[in-house]
C-alpha cells in the first residue's frame, strides 16, 4: 500500500490523512478500530480494563432500572463461587437478562484514546 511507504501510521489522524478513503471502506475502518489499531498495543489492555469497568457500571445501572440489583449481585456471586458451573441455573429464559455491550466497548476505547 502506497500510504505505508512513509512508515508506520502514528495515530488515527495520520492514518486518515495518508490512506485513500476509497481504498478503506467503513467496515475495514471499524474493524481496525475495534482491534485497537488506532490506540496501539500498549493501550489495548488498558482499553480492555476500561471496557470491563464500563460494562460493569452499565450492568449495575440496568439492574437498578429493572429493580433487580439484589438478584444480579446474587447471581454474579454464585457464578464466581461455582466457577461458572451454574450458569444455566442463573439464566432465566422468561426474563431478558441481556444488554448491548457496544456502549461499554465505546467508552473503554474512548477513555484510552483520550489519554486516561
Amino acid at each position: 500500500m502506497a500510504a505505508r511507504e512513509s512508515g508506520s501510521f502514528g495515530d488515527l489522524a495520520d492514518f486518515s490523512g495518508r490512506v485513500n478513503p476509497r481504498a478503506v471502506n467503513k467496515r475495514v475502518f471499524e474493524s481496525l478500530a475495534a482491534a485497537g489499531a488506532f490506540v496501539g498495543p500498549a493501550h489495548i489492555v488498558t482499553a480492555f480494563i476500561y471496557t470491563a469497568l464500563a460494562g460493569g457500571a452499565i450492568a449495575i445501572v440496568i439492574s437498578l432500572a429493572r429493580r433487580r440489583l439484589r438478584q444480579t449481585v446474587g447471581d454474579t456471586a454464585l457464578l464466581i463461587a461455582t466457577a461458572g458451573m451454574n450458569a444455566s441455573a442463573i439464566e432465566s429464559p422468561l426474563e431478558n437478562n441481556r444488554f448491548a455491550y457496544a456502549p461499554a466497548i465505546a467508552v473503554g476505547t474512548m477513555l484510552v484514546a483520550l489519554g486516561f
